[in-house]
């Protein structure tokens, strides 16, 4: 229905979520840095009022990463499944037979609407390179400090997908 919010459906439920990925070192923060760290998947819903949204009650745990930090490709198997599962309920709905406030069933659909994570995370979560990274731009050859800034954007190079 034109004009009408995302969350604004009759006839199904729509349900935004933010995302949500993080490390902590599950010791305690050492000296020489951490030894062992957990990652925790989660997401909560923007459909809830901001007063209760975050409460640990209403929070998805959508997954747990135990022991290391996983490289960028390992973090992968762990991000799939949770978007194969929002991207299913998006494209087909998800029916109920019953719920609290319909007796007959409802179809809802679900998306992330914002990934909320540090930059760490989210240039780990999104494939980029990490900060420290010298490439600073996941689209052209843009490099390192003397390039940054740059203006004469007609002279860039975009980088080539298949070499990466």
């Amino acid at each position: 229905m034109p004009g009408t919010l995302f969350i604004d459906r009759h006839d199904e439920g729509h349900y935004g979520f933010t995302f949500n990925v993080d490390f902590f070192a599950v010791e305690g923060m050492r000296i020489w840095g951490a030894n062992t760290s957990c990652g925790l998947i989660s997401m909560a819903c923007l459909n809830l009022p901001y007063e209760i949204r975050y409460r640990p009650e209403n929070m998805y745990v959508a997954g747990i990463i135990p022991h290391k930090e996983p490289n960028l490709t390992e973090l992968n198997h762990y991000l799939k499944p949770v978007i194969d599962d929002l991207e299913m309920s998006w494209k087909t709905g998800v029916h109920y037979s019953k719920t609290a406030l319909y007796s007959s069933g409802r179809t809802v659909r679900c998306a992330i609407v914002a990934a909320v994570m540090d930059l760490l995370a989210a240039r780990k979560a999104s494939q980029l390179a990490p900060v420290t990274s010298h490439f600073y731009c996941s689209v052209c050859q843009c490099y390192h400090l003397d390039t940054l800034g740059r203006t004469d954007h007609e002279k860039w190079e975009l980088r080539d997908r298949e070499a990466l």
